[in-house]
């Protein structure tokens, strides 16, 4: 799929606000953890995004709610993204 400039500019302005948002500490937790651990902040950024973007579709295709344990969840797995081919 091609990407999308004005989309994932979206999605990460929406992880910058996420990981400073007393609502979504641990957005900002997994931010740290990424960082400390070697990945440069424009990677952890994605990453966040990667997620942040599951969620968004998952919600808008399947008609469903926020998940917030899902999205914990898959944050706390992050670098790796093999969830998404289960997705």
């Amino acid at each position: 799929m091609e990407e999308n400039p004005r989309a994932k500019a979206a999605i990460l302005e929406a992880v910058r606000e996420q990981i400073s948002s007393p609502e979504s500490p641990y957005v900002g937790e997994h931010y740290k953890r990424l960082l400390d651990s070697g990945h440069d902040e424009q990677e952890v950024l994605e990453l966040l995004g990667s997620v942040l973007a599951a969620e968004m579709w998952e919600i808008s295709v399947q008609g469903r709610a926020f998940n917030e344990a899902q999205y914990i969840d898959r944050l706390a797995k992050l670098p790796d993204t093999s969830w998404m081919d289960e997705a």
